[in-house]
């Protein structure tokens, strides 16, 4: 296994290497953009995140700046370059947040939801040429303070639905102080028609108790955490208030039905949430979860593969209870050796700095920061994660609160194989095919996990194609399980490359093969 790096500095400026271990030398570069991507504070939040948003098959990067201009980068072949197509249409914001993408009406390119303070914003886009603002039209522009959102296929109608998150207003800006508007929302996604008339409908009460979603919330995810083939709801909040997770049981109950298991399941942990990562970093099939703190660092194992829907504590017993004000992380398998590492933003208290775990493959982690290049010492909250220049490591996107956003582009000389997926919906279970779990059985007889979410960390919006490690094996096959639940198989999928693959009806298929 190795240990990931990355580099704060100049382009080319410094390679900076650590060896731990077992020995696997990890490189990462800061990757200048003109102009900088700077970050102007207003409140205590930053959006940073990665799509396609023109199909030319490079992630393009999207930042907000809560006191300023957003700003749109198209990627051209690697290259990061001014959208002003896409960036027209956000020149107005000035108090921006968080922010998460999806195709939310299955037109075939990805939209933008952006968190706000202040009315939320959803832009639709145009053909991959540009962004329209259609939050009011469309339902969507609560006027709270927003932090962060997710999409997913809640009521399972092929149809992305939206959770936000955020912090109650000060008393002075609410209408009535009686009768607080702020609380945590869900919308319904009600569908769009050709011609992209449509919209949601705000669906909260549904969780029952209002009560709860008035906490002080930094983060939201929308991910299937017991393997039932639904996806739920968790919110992290944060003051030690207790974690929120909603379980989803299906249609009923005056539209469908949700049940708080916060507590039953362990995912209440208080803590002073401010961050959400997935991952099934031990390798057993289902979903353990990371949540970030001051002072603190929560790791939940799940134990569901176990046969029991909960979470076991073992942050101190992993290694990644870091004393510091935990922001943003990131899961994800930075050495390709098959693990999955953690990357952990941090404020500058206390004489703490940013942190990468690797993972040692026996449910543990080292801390690999020092001399790796990823111990910004700033104002760090938000972090995001593609492969930006589709090489196969895993790139990071930082922002730091009132100075500037860092793309660290991972120049690891590694030997080791890798494999990404990108699904390609339909209209039916929604173009992004959110919800989808998948299973790539390694030549080692490890299985791999990854699902298929939009919207973690906090104020995040990572790639939407699933990364694999596979270290020094092959993929001996894949199973897909699509958001309705069918099942498609890909025997000898080759490694060192990009795979996109198309839904397929179940009767149509036996077992796929393909070829990029």
């Amino acid at each position: 296994m190795n240990c990931p790096q990355r580099l704060a500095g100049m382009v080319c400026l410094l390679l900076l290497t650590t060896r731990f271990g077992w020995g696997q030398q990890i490189q990462f570069v800061e990757q200048t953009i003109d102009p900088p991507l700077l970050h102007s504070g207003n409140y205590m939040i930053t959006g940073q995140g990665f799509a396609d948003l023109n199909n030319d098959d490079w992630p393009d990067l999207v930042v907000t700046s809560s006191n300023g201009p957003d700003h749109v980068y198209l990627n051209v072949a690697g290259s990061l370059l001014p959208a002003p197509g896409f960036q027209q249409a956000m020149a107005s914001t000035d108090r921006s947040g968080g922010i998460a993408f999806a195709d939310y009406d299955n037109d075939g390119d990805t939209d933008l939801f952006v968190a706000c303070y202040g009315e939320d914003r959803l832009y639709r886009n145009d053909d991959g040429t540009g962004f329209t603002e259609i939050g009011a039209a469309a339902g969507v522009n609560w006027a709270g303070r927003g932090e962060s959102a997710a999409w997913g296929d809640l009521n399972a109608d092929g149809w992305p639905d939206l959770a936000v998150a955020g912090f109650p207003l000060p008393d002075s800006e609410q209408p009535d102080p009686e009768h607080p508007i702020h609380h945590n929302r869900l919308y319904f996604n009600n569908g769009f028609d050709s011609n992209r008339n449509g919209g949601f409908s705000d669906v909260t009460h549904l969780l029952g108790d209002l009560a709860p979603l008035r906490r002080l919330t930094f983060a939201v995810t929308i991910i299937d955490f017991n393997n039932d083939g639904r996806a739920d709801l968790l919110f992290a909040n944060d003051k030690e208030q207790g974690n929120l997770l909603y379980r989803n049981d299906g249609p009923g109950c005056d539209g469908w039905c949700f049940t708080d298991v916060s507590t039953a399941s362990g995912a209440e942990r208080p803590v002073d949430g401010m961050g959400i990562s997935w991952a099934d970093y031990d390798h057993d099939g289902d979903l353990d979860l990371f949540i970030s703190g001051h002072g603190e660092q929560v790791l939940l194992q799940s134990q569901v593969a176990q046969g029991m829907a909960n979470f076991i504590e073992v942050s101190t017993a992993a290694g990644i209870n870091y004393n510091a004000v935990g922001w943003g992380s990131v899961f994800q398998d930075f050495d390709n050796d098959g693990w999955e590492d953690l990357f952990l933003a941090t404020f500058a208290t206390f004489g703490a700095s940013d942190r990468v775990f690797g993972n040692l493959g026996d449910g543990s982690f080292a801390d690999v920061s020092s001399g790796s290049g990823a111990s910004d010492p700033f104002q760090s909250i938000g972090a995001a994660w593609a492969d930006v220049n589709l090489d196969g490591g895993i790139d990071l996107l930082v922002g730091d609160y009132n100075d500037r956003y860092h793309l660290y582009t991972n120049a690891t000389a590694s030997q080791n194989n890798w494999l990404q997926l990108r699904l390609l919906g339909n209209p039916t279970l929604g173009m992004d095919a959110l919800g989808s779990r998948i299973l790539l059985q390694r030549s080692d007889g490890e299985q791999l996990l990854r699902v298929i979410h939009s919207g973690d960390s906090i104020g995040s919006g990572s790639s939407l194609i699933a990364h694999f490690g596979l270290g020094a094996y092959q993929a001996e096959s894949i199973e897909i399980i699509w958001p309705n639940g069918h099942r498609q198989v890909i025997d000898s999928p080759a490694a060192n490359r990009l795979h996109a693959l198309s839904y397929q009806l179940p009767e149509v298929f036996q077992r796929d093969s393909f070829e990029n």
